[in-house]
C-alpha cells in the first residue's frame, strides 16, 4: 500500500471531538437535520457498531 493512503490512528477523543464539530455545524445549518437529529444520531451509532465489530 501506498504511503500516501497509510494514515496514524487518531485517538477516539479526537474522532468524539471532530464529530462532535460536525454534528453541531449540521444541526445549525441544516433544519432537516435539525429536526431528525434522533434519527440521525441513531444511525450514526449503528454505523459506528458495525465498523468496529470484528
Amino acid at each position: 500500500m501506498p504511503g500516501l493512503f497509510r494514515t496514524p490512528p487518531v485517538p477516539p477523543a479526537a474522532m468524539s471531538g471532530a464529530g462532535a464539530a460536525i454534528l453541531r455545524y449540521l444541526n445549525d445549518t441544516d433544519t432537516g437535520i435539525a429536526a431528525g437529529i434522533d434519527r440521525v444520531l441513531d444511525t450514526a451509532e449503528d454505523l459506528h457498531r458495525r465498523r468496529t465489530r470484528h
